[in-house]
């Protein structure tokens, strides 16, 4: 009988407990926000940049929004909203002068208004390309690094006394490259994996001064973004930087690898929505009081495949899932050279 009756408790606490943790989510502290809170975004050319500083626009704030190339469509869109709400400034993150124009930009907006406050930080842009890594150039590679990686840490290091000051918030895109590599994208994902590693422990080093440091993982939105723009030209470039035998060993493999990807190209719509749950979270992201420290926005079979991803046993076994992920070309063994090679082994036994 008394079992019964602990048995009893113990499913009431439960439901209980669950009911709270549902109506603690539901309403979460939010901050409410005016024209007088500014936030910087980067890369808001087109994709999840653009519909960042749309969303932030109609949450109330004044938008600076950081774009490459001032002539791009998305640029011109955003120009077309109020000049005192949503500014549009040229950033280019390999360019010192470029970041040191935006903190002054930043400045400036502030002193405009006493009561103005530098709330957040959002650390978009950034650049990928497809290709193994032995055919990428250094050129190539680098700037995989020196954008998604240097050029977001230069950007928030110049602008980190201002976000001090103001208790503001930094929101750094990163990639569920960042937590698993994929092939083909190993210097894309190596810049990734540095930003999340960089992020928690600028989170640590920041909380004490009341500063919110977030990881937000988009997830797979290629096709509505101009991240992989540059992928025709690179892959020219990787083409062009062939020794004779590469382009012999990987032929007819490159030319089927990268006519995929320009099958893929041809569905971007980069100045689509942006989907409704990644603007939710991002929205949390900014809003909440007290943010998680990681939002992550996945399709199912992401989902899926990060959980095998993270339950194989052997590192061979992981590897298989992550080509069955990426559904890329498959490379295909060149008969002339295996004769090749045969013929030099004769010839070196002769």
């Amino acid at each position: 009988m008394v079992k019964r009756e602990w048995l009893k408790f113990a499913g009431f606490a439960g439901v209980a407990t669950g009911l709270l943790i549902l109506v603690t989510r539901r309403v979460t502290r939010r901050r409410i926000f005016t024209r007088s809170n500014v936030i910087l975004i980067t890369g808001c050319d087109s994709g999840l940049g653009y519909n960042m500083a749309r969303k932030c626009h109609s949450m109330n704030m004044t938008v600076i929004a950081g774009v490459l190339n001032p002539g791009s469509q998305g640029a011109k869109n955003l120009c077309e909203y109020p000049s005192h709400e949503m500014i549009v400034t040229p950033i280019d993150l390999l360019q010192p002068e470029s970041i040191a124009t935006a903190h002054r930009i930043v400045r400036e907006i502030l002193s405009y208004d006493k009561h103005s406050q530098f709330v957040g930080l959002v650390n978009n842009a950034g650049v990928m390309f497809f290709g193994e890594f032995e055919w990428q150039t250094r050129e190539i590679f680098q700037q995989q690094i020196e954008i998604n990686l240097l050029g977001t840490m230069a950007i928030t290091h110049e602008l980190l006394p201002l976000l001090r000051k103001y208790q503001g918030r930094i929101i750094t895109v990163t990639s569920h490259c960042g937590h698993q590599a994929l092939h083909g994208l190993s210097p894309y994902a190596a810049s990734k994996a540095g930003l999340v590693l960089w992020t928690d422990g600028l989170r640590a080093e920041m909380r004490k001064y009341s500063v919110k440091v977030v990881e937000f993982i988009p997830g797979s939105f290629v096709t509505g973004s101009n991240i992989t723009a540059g992928q025709q030209e690179a892959a020219r470039k990787m083409k062009a930087a062939f020794t004779q035998e590469q382009e012999c060993f990987y032929g007819d493999y490159f030319t089927r690898y990268n006519a995929y990807l320009e099958g893929l190209d041809g569905m971007r719509n980069s100045l689509a929505d942006s989907h409704p749950k990644l603007m939710e979270k991002f929205q949390d992201a900014v809003e909440a009081v007290n943010p998680k420290a990681r939002y992550k926005v996945e399709p199912l079979r992401y989902f899926i495949y990060h959980w095998l991803f993270w339950l194989s046993p052997t590192v061979r076994l992981r590897d298989y899932f992550v080509e069955r992920f990426m559904k890329m070309p498959q490379y295909i063994k060149c008969q002339f050279v295996e004769k090749s090679s045969s013929s030099s082994e004769s010839a070196g036994s002769n």
